[in-house]
């Protein structure tokens, strides 16, 4: 399937996009941010229409991430130091009419050192979280409201906008993602010179966990480790972590099975997880 490229759309969307799947209405949605235009194609890549978005004058920035819920979307806007950006989302419906804006207040944030992070993770209910790296709360969007999920505490971990510097004790939350039961994380410093870390909150137990790897029930020969992992998705009311691995890491038989090379690309993985 190709989507653009030297296709149908008039012309054609340019490197400067985000890219979403609006499983409601079956569009595949590329917005064009220096147009403000959403192009929308088939399931197949074939071309439908292009639609202009009454989003924010872009003078301070665009957003660098959309998602769709329904028949909205959702556009949210980065968060960097040293910079003074007055939005936080944008909430159009799916004929390009602004619904919401929600804007930030205050001064530019951390103007020394150095720390960025806009992250929206998805939700095991047909939700979204968001979180803003200097917001105290994690809102969660559905498509009839925005509401408080979780809000962190204060503490010498977390970096907030009344900092002046980041310091080697605080963390910035990569991903996130919400299922039945846990929450899962991952974290590096707030200057990123070290690696990723992985841990979950269990919701039930409310206790907070660190992990290195995920234990396979079925196949214990395969080591999942969670420095692959990047996101979440929910199919068929299940939950499944979604990730990526080297080859040579899979067992023999799989490798054979599915006719991989072992000293080939990163291979794509989906690990569905317990419902409890």
């Amino acid at each position: 399937m190709k989507i653009g490229g030297i296709g149908q759309a008039p012309m054609e969307y340019n490197r400067n996009k985000l890219m979403a799947v609006d499983t409601c209405n079956k569009r595949i949605r590329v917005y064009s941010i220096p147009e403000k235009v959403m192009i929308n194609y088939s399931y197949d890549g074939v071309f439908q229409n292009r639609v202009y978005y009454d989003l924010p004058d872009d003078t301070y920035g665009y957003p660098m991430m959309m998602r769709i819920l329904g028949n909205k979307c959702y556009f949210f806007y980065p968060s960097m130091s040293g910079l003074s950006d007055p939005y936080y989302w944008v909430i159009t419906d799916t004929c390009g009419q602004s619904l919401e804006i929600k804007q930030k207040h205050g001064e530019p944030v951390l103007k020394n050192g150095y720390a960025c992070g806009t992250y929206c993770g998805s939700s095991s209910n047909n939700s979204l979280l968001y979180y803003n790296l200097f917001n105290d709360t994690i809102f969660r969007f559905t498509e009839q409201s925005v509401t408080l999920a979780f809000l962190w505490e204060r503490g010498k971990h977390r970096v907030s906008a009344l900092n002046e510097d980041i310091s080697e004790d605080m963390m910035v939350f990569t991903m996130f993602a919400e299922t039945k039961r846990f929450l899962f994380f991952k974290w590096i410093d707030a200057g990123f010179k070290t690696f990723s870390s992985f841990g979950f909150y269990d919701k039930k137990m409310q206790i907070f966990m660190g992990t290195k790897k995920l234990l396979d029930d079925l196949n214990t020969q395969i080591n999942i480790p969670l420095k692959w992992v990047f996101s979440y998705s929910q199919r068929a009311n299940r939950d499944y972590m979604i990730g990526k691995i080297e080859p040579y890491e899979l067992p023999e038989e799989i490798l054979q099975r599915e006719n991989i090379d072992s000293e080939g690309n990163l291979v794509m993985i989906m690990i569905r997880l317990k419902d409890e």
